[in-house]
């Protein structure tokens, strides 16, 4: 039995802030589902932040740098900030989006990556939808957002938007409600799963079109989105 750290809690044991880790690591590398898997599936394996981030540096090709923040772009949290700074500079009688549209769209057509991720697993599209962003989740679309992606803890886009949703009718606010409502009836024609599985999210047909824009550079380690 592993000795229990200061919070007794286990020394190896797989908290939320070690799946986080290990998500940024899937989006901030070229290695496979399955050679992720290999690796954690190793018997000594031992999930805390330092074995990922060994086992996982093991695998990279020799003109790789060794450490994986290297390869942390610098857009790394540039599309999260769109869809977040709603929060901050829109009041009520903002215009539902389409400032934020504007922005994201330059940013992506500057070459920020649309598949980067914040610390809890959240797409730009998933922040944007739970904001009730329609503008700015139509852009994403357009770009070639992956609507079958989900967070840290395996919940798709359309379960955590319903949520908020819910949570806006609970304390009155409509205007929320009828915004969130229409990005996810958007994101159901644009064929997103309540539930996505694994394989949705990874090894989908329109998860590996998504991905495909997306690409890693040996020498600078900067990441970019091929435009359509």
């Amino acid at each position: 039995m592993s000795a229990p750290s200061l919070g007794g809690r286990p020394r190896n044991a797989w908290t939320p802030s070690r799946q986080r880790q290990l998500v940024r690591l899937y989006t901030l590398t070229r290695l496979t589902k399955d050679e992720i898997q290999k690796v954690l599936k190793g018997k000594d394996f031992n999930p805390s932040t330092s074995d990922i981030q060994k086992k996982l540096r093991a695998l990279f090709p020799p003109d790789y740098s060794t450490d994986h923040r290297k390869f942390r772009p610098s857009n790394d949290t540039s599309m999260k900030g769109v869809a977040d700074m709603d929060r901050r500079t829109h009041g009520p009688g903002d215009d539902g989006g389409k400032l934020l549209a504007d922005c994201a769209n330059k940013l992506i057509t500057a070459r920020c990556s649309i598949h980067m991720r914040d610390r809890t697993g959240n797409t730009a599209l998933a922040i944007a939808t739970r904001r009730g962003l329609r503008p700015v989740a139509e852009i994403l679309l357009k770009r070639g957002a992956h609507v079958h992606s989900r967070d840290s803890m395996g919940v798709g886009i359309l379960s955590r938007a319903e949520s908020t949703m819910i949570e806006a009718k609970n304390t009155g606010d409509e205007r929320l409600y009828a915004r969130i409502l229409s990005c996810i009836m958007l994101l159901i024609e644009a064929g997103a799963k309540a539930e996505p599985t694994e394989q949705d999210e990874w090894m989908s047909r329109s998860a590996k079109k998504a991905f495909a824009r997306t690409t890693i550079s040996p020498d600078t380690g900067s990441s970019h989105s091929s435009m359509i």
